[in-house]
């Protein structure tokens, strides 16, 4: 009788469906006896012929089996009215299956008391003729209770996950894709039909060109055989033949015995940055240019007078050479008679012109030793509240304005002297 009482639900419809000739209720009764289930059986007419004690036990019927045997299943169902969470949903419940007269297995019925049970349902069959019906009950409350807690959990950590607004993915160790948000596939066919299939699958129902398939699994060999992440962009062209760029980045997770569990993927779309970032380097590229090519003398310096950017044009003009330049203080290419009133006349003046800016002349002396004459008109540039700023500096060679007028000037007073 062990094998009998081993036997699940499937095993017992097999074996009362291959059972020959009409119902041997005394052959049925023995099996149903030692099944672990509740079980009670109806024949064609809904007249209860055969139920088991632990069917009794987990309705709490005081009736033995015997007892049971030969009432309507009508009378029965109403004695044990009341004990079910929603009575009428259990009996409209029984109509459908038997009109349907299709098995129903591990429906859930929960009952007042707090209690999950497991109903199975089949039908039986003889030659192609119902002849009876069997209800078979289990409680699996704990059980139940665990797998909804669980369900519940997984809902919520999907839930979370699904919001994100961001691409996620978790691959297997065979880089099959095992979850994919609403992010990473907006279409919910198409997310449903990667489950299971890898970017090889993907390019080739897509039409897309399979290197990408080919450079996504060897970053993917790669963490997988370095066992750290990896970050990369990627550039790919949309529907509309728009480019667009995704910024991807690859975690293994293992489990307590070192062994790869799942690769999470997560990826976010930096197209716009990537256009901001174009933007931004043809714009310091044009400033650049101008910055290069004029040719005004232009430079900047910090608030101590140090360096730290000069033009072609001031090179030239200095005969020096950038390296030589930058980092060196202004002072350094002033007359010595001019160093002393660098920092009161100039420095102090830019810094507290409420203005932020100063003009005059700058007498500095050529890498040769010949003397330059510098108009320049400088400004303070704060680039924050708290950074110390810099100064911008435009200039342009006037020596030989200077050497004119001073030519002018002796020929003025010689004339004066022969008038005289």
């Amino acid at each position: 009788m062990a094998c009998e009482y081993m036997r699940t639900p499937v095993e017992t419809y097999n074996a009362l469906q291959s059972h020959p000739g009409s119902i041997d209720y005394a052959w049925l009764s023995a099996l149903v006896s030692n099944l672990p289930q509740a079980v009670v059986l109806e024949d064609e007419n809904h007249t209860i012929r055969i139920a088991n004690q632990q069917f009794c036990d987990i309705f709490h019927l005081t009736d033995p089996p015997d007892e049971i045997r030969g009432k309507a299943s009508a009378d029965l169902y109403n004695r044990v009215a009341g004990i079910f969470e929603n009575d009428d949903n259990y009996r409209e419940r029984i109509k459908v299956l038997v009109k349907e007269k299709k098995p129903a297995r591990k429906e859930v019925v929960k009952m007042k008391d707090g209690r999950m049970l497991l109903r199975d349902y089949i039908p039986l069959w003889q030659n192609g003729i119902l002849t009876g019906h069997m209800w078979m009950f289990s409680e699996e409350t704990e059980r139940i209770r665990a797998e909804a807690l669980l369900q519940e959990q997984q809902k919520f950590y999907e839930d979370i996950l699904n919001s994100i607004p961001s691409d996620i993915a978790v691959f297997s160790p065979e880089q099959r894709y095992l979850y994919i948000n609403p992010v990473g596939v907006r279409d919910p066919e198409l997310r449903k039909w990667l489950i299971g299939k890898d970017d090889f699958d993907y390019c080739r129902m897509r039409g897309k060109d399979i290197s990408l398939a080919e450079k996504r699994r060897q970053v993917f060999n790669d963490i997988i055989n370095g066992g750290k992440e990896r970050e990369w962009e990627e550039r790919m062209v949309n529907k509309r033949g728009e480019a667009e760029y995704h910024l991807r980045k690859m975690s293994p997770l293992y489990d307590q015995n070192g062994q790869l569990v799942w690769v999470i993927g997560y990826s976010v779309n930096i197209t716009e940055r990537k256009k901001f970032e174009e933007k931004i380097q043809f714009s310091e590229k044009r400033y650049r240019d101008l910055f290069n090519f004029s040719q005004a003398i232009i430079c900047t310096h910090d608030g101590e007078g140090n360096f730290l950017s000069v033009n072609p044009a001031m090179v030239e003009v200095l005969g020096y050479e950038q390296s030589e330049i930058i980092g060196r203080n202004l002072k350094d290419f002033l007359l010595p008679e001019d160093r002393a009133g660098v920092d009161e006349l100039y420095l102090k003046s830019i810094n507290t012109n409420p203005d932020n800016k100063v003009k005059g002349l700058f007498r500095i002396l050529h890498k040769s030793g010949r003397k330059v004459y510098l108009l320049y008109q400088n400004y303070k540039v704060q680039e924050s509240a708290d950074s110390p700023g810099y100064i911008i500096g435009f200039a342009q060679d006037v020596s030989d304005r200077i050497k004119i007028e001073k030519e002018l000037k002796v020929a003025k007073q010689i004339t004066e002297a022969t008038a005289r």
